[in-house]
């Protein structure tokens, strides 16, 4: 399934510096250049919001339609790449890299440009800053990007038991959402409270048992 949010004038100008990023996240010296880039591009462009309140008016004006799979079948790794703990890991989300987040995607977007071509929003938008529909699923791969609410990254049955115990270590469980085996399609945060609560209740059944 999919998820459409709609994003208003306020939010569309603050996030903009972070989807100037989203193309440039792949491994690769090219890659890592223009995230530089673009991370001071969009550092700029915060900047002039603050000191230009013409700018400001006009990014307030931009509508944004997000289409977010809220079931994702593509599957993406965590690798460690180092003995340095501090070294950061290697992280591929593999973002639309099954047949069926693909067509969903694509699911997504016709109904996204249906709604727009229909009243009152088709007299509403003076412009479309996607350069027409002939670029959505060009758009779609390039800026594809994560809501951060990643799951299943340490699930159960994979590294941790039905308690969330660190399966081949003593004295060490996981609550958070890297133990779900299955991403919700609401918010991560209830699911997480969940998480957290059994984790407490599996901590207070080991203390009884060991007095």
């Amino acid at each position: 399934g999919i998820q459409i949010v709609i994003i208003d004038g306020q939010s569309t100008a603050d996030i903009l510096p972070f989807g100037l990023l989203s193309p440039w996240t792949a491994p690769g010296c090219l890659t890592g250049f223009m995230h530089l880039v673009m991370r001071g591009v969009g550092g700029c462009l915060t900047k002039c919001r603050r000191c230009c309140p013409c700018l400001n008016r006009q990014l307030l004006r931009i509508l944004g339609l997000n289409v977010c799979l809220v079931r994702p079948t593509s599957v993406g790794s965590v690798a460690i790449r180092s003995r340095d703990p501090l070294y950061p890991p290697l992280i591929d989300p593999s973002f639309l890299s099954s047949e069926e987040d693909q067509q969903q995607m694509q699911n997504g977007i016709a109904t996204v440009r249906k709604m727009l071509a229909s009243s009152p929003l088709k007299e509403m938008v003076s412009a479309d800053l996607t350069m027409g529909p002939t670029r959505d699923w060009l758009n779609a791969r390039l800026n594809t990007s994560s809501y951060y609410h990643p799951t299943g990254t340490c699930s159960i049955s994979t590294c941790v038991d039905s308690e969330l115990r660190v399966l081949g270590l003593q004295g060490l469980r996981v609550a958070d959402a890297s133990v779900l085996p299955v991403h919700p399609r609401v918010g991560t945060a209830p699911a997480c409270l969940v998480v957290g609560t059994r984790c407490a209740e599996f901590l207070a059944q080991a203390a009884r048992m060991r007095s």
